[in-house]
């Protein structure tokens, strides 16, 4: 039963989802500022990583596949698990992603030396083609979402980021 705009339930009564949603997202108090700007965050992650896959779906580095390329050529050789780990995916998604670039060749894996049950994981030919591409784009990116902070507030941004734990 609606009542007022509000919806009521027994007793008690509280407001309706979209409502509650506005007055969280409005809100002044100190736990809603943190989220604002948890929120903020996320919609900057998401527009780069959109922009980004938009940017590089035709040379099949849609889905993200762009971060693994840029991961593994600056850190070549990683283990797989330690490369899902590194990009913060779970490793399920992680494996299925870089086979596929492995199928593309973006990737190549090698058999551990020491541990044959272990494989790493390395540049392949296209990897390693288009990576001053990837790098160049990502420099631009954090050039431009840096411009209107000084180089002060850019360590102190750092800092910040550095202290969030997930």
């Amino acid at each position: 039963m609606t009542e007022g705009g509000r919806i009521v339930e027994g007793r008690g009564s509280r407001v309706s989802h979209r409502e509650d949603v506005h007055k969280k997202s409005i809100g002044t108090t100190a736990a809603s500022a943190d989220f604002s700007v948890i929120r903020s965050i996320g919609s900057i992650a998401r527009a780069v990583q959109s922009e980004s896959n938009a940017r590089f779906r035709d040379e099949g580095l849609n889905s993200n596949g762009f971060i693994y390329v840029i991961r593994v050529c600056e850190h070549p050789g990683m283990f797989l698990g330690e490369l899902a780990d590194s990009v913060r995916i779970d490793r399920t998604t992680a494996f299925r992603a870089i086979k596929k670039l492995i199928e593309a060749g973006y990737l190549r894996l090698q058999e551990d030396a020491s541990d044959k049950r272990m494989r790493r994981v390395f540049p392949g030919k296209r990897g390693t083609e288009i990576y001053p591409r990837l790098h160049a784009y990502e420099m631009e990116n954090s050039r431009r979402l840096l411009l209107q902070l000084t180089a002060e507030e850019q360590k102190l941004l750092a800092a910040l980021l550095n202290k969030l734990t997930y």
